[in-house]
């Protein structure tokens, strides 16, 4: 009796011990929770929105998911051209967004969109690569957010980005500091997409944008 009452103790604690680190390590991992959950229909789709880290969010659930849970994360403007939004949620994509509105893609919308990110993929199951869609100023945000984790992007749709926030929103003009005397600067692709970019058949490990 006393070698079970033992063994019993022993298992008892292990268990205990290791939900205490699993909760602990879930509250370190996902430091916010989503607020006041509303659910209504988007284009037919579930829609949540909710409030996290004080940001309003919204989830879009597809009727029937894709394996592995692929989602777009639109940055800005989640509400303007969305035909390939609700094409994509037509398809089994979910459909993200998080506002980091006036912050242009700076560390603390980082932090925000590193959050969110966590509590998405833990949370709801989400894929761990994300397809990434700027509009407009929006850009800011998805290059710096691939930037800082390319291993964690499936791909970037970019419309009309805001790539230099010294010209827009700063207002400072041509970018002085551009290679070209057009304004356009030569960017290395080779942290986003190490094989390059192809292009109807061609290679690029390099190419120009123009300022803004």
């Amino acid at each position: 009796m006393d070698m079970l009452k033992r063994r019993f103790i022993l298992i008892s604690c292990s268990l205990l011990i290791s939900f205490s680190i699993c909760l602990f390590a879930r509250t370190e991992f996902i430091p916010y929770e989503e607020k006041d959950r509303e659910e209504t229909l988007w284009k037919g789709f579930k829609r949540y929105d909710f409030k996290y880290s004080d940001k309003q969010a919204r989830l879009v659930i597809p009727d029937t998911p894709l394996p592995g849970n692929p989602w777009i994360w639109r940055a800005r403007f989640p509400d303007w051209h969305t035909e390939a939004d609700s094409m994509l949620v037509s398809e089994g994509y979910h459909l993200a967004y998080i506002n980091t509105d006036n912050q242009f893609g700076s560390p603390a919308a980082i932090r925000i969109g590193n959050s969110f990110y966590d509590y998405l993929t833990h949370a709801y199951m989400l894929q761990e690569k994300v397809a990434l869609m700027g509009v407009s100023r929006g850009g800011l945000f998805i290059y710096n957010r691939a930037k800082k984790n390319p291993e964690k992007v499936a791909c970037i749709y970019a419309e009309a980005p805001v790539c230099d926030f010294k010209s827009w929103p700063a207002g400072f003009g041509e970018n002085t500091f551009a290679g070209n005397d057009d304004g356009s600067q030569l960017v290395n692709l080779a942290a986003l997409m190490p094989d390059g970019l192809d292009f109807y058949g061609t290679t690029y490990n390099q190419i120009w944008i123009n300022n803004n």
